[in-house]
């Protein structure tokens, strides 16, 4: 299977949203649809994608803020980690009250484990990374990794937001560092990386 990744910074906060889908198919899934649904609908439009799920690295009100949007307009699951389920139904925890989008509360279809190898597409497996919030996670497929707001190039996500965890923060960056160097990581903000340059370049992943 061949997995196209398109990346479409959204909303005032720029948090990246990505669609990843199967180049013959075309159907794939959202990650962190973040905000401005019309753009977003835009974008999914000009690229012929046909959207059958939603997976969310995590909570935070700057990558969920059109997910209701999205899927009404397209009727597909939300997937989230079991341990994000507190922050998604409080808007204080996961920010959105504080944000330009208003407060914004909601329940996942789908609350998966570490380690769960989702049917979706080729296989998403799940990778538990607390430590930005409770219920984190990186999702991997082929040689793409989605680590929204715990990886970052040269950077890392911030540990002193509601659910998080320094020390989790800690234990997620050495699951990294057993991860395939070969995987391309695709964070929540900016540009993406090879997880093997990031390794040697990343003061976080390097220490």
């Amino acid at each position: 299977m061949d997995i196209q990744v398109t990346r479409v910074p959204l909303g005032v906060y720029q948090a990246n949203c990505f669609l990843a889908y199967d180049k013959d198919t075309k159907e794939g899934f959202i990650v962190d649809p973040g905000g401005d649904a019309p753009y977003l609908d835009t974008v999914i439009e000009e690229h012929g994608m046909v959207p059958k799920w939603i997976l969310l690295t995590h909570g935070h009100g700057d990558h969920i803020g059109c997910v209701p949007e999205i899927k009404k307009k397209y009727d597909i699951p939300i997937f989230a980690h079991e341990d994000e389920k507190e922050l998604l139904n409080n808007a204080n925890f996961n920010l959105s009250n504080t944000m330009i989008t208003g407060a914004l509360t909601f329940d996942a279809d789908y609350y998966c484990k570490d380690n769960e190898v989702l049917p979706i597409l080729s296989g998403v497996k799940v990778i538990h990374t607390p430590g930005h919030t409770a219920g984190s996670v990186c999702f991997a497929i082929e040689d793409k990794l989605f680590t929204g707001d715990t990886l970052f190039v040269s950077s890392i996500g911030r540990t002193d937001l509601p659910t998080a965890s320094a020390s989790a923060m800690e234990m997620s960056l050495d699951t990294i560092k057993r991860l395939d160097p070969n995987y391309f990581f695709y964070p929540g903000h900016g540009p993406g990386n090879s997880l093997a340059r990031e390794m040697k370049t990343n003061p976080f992943l390097r220490a």
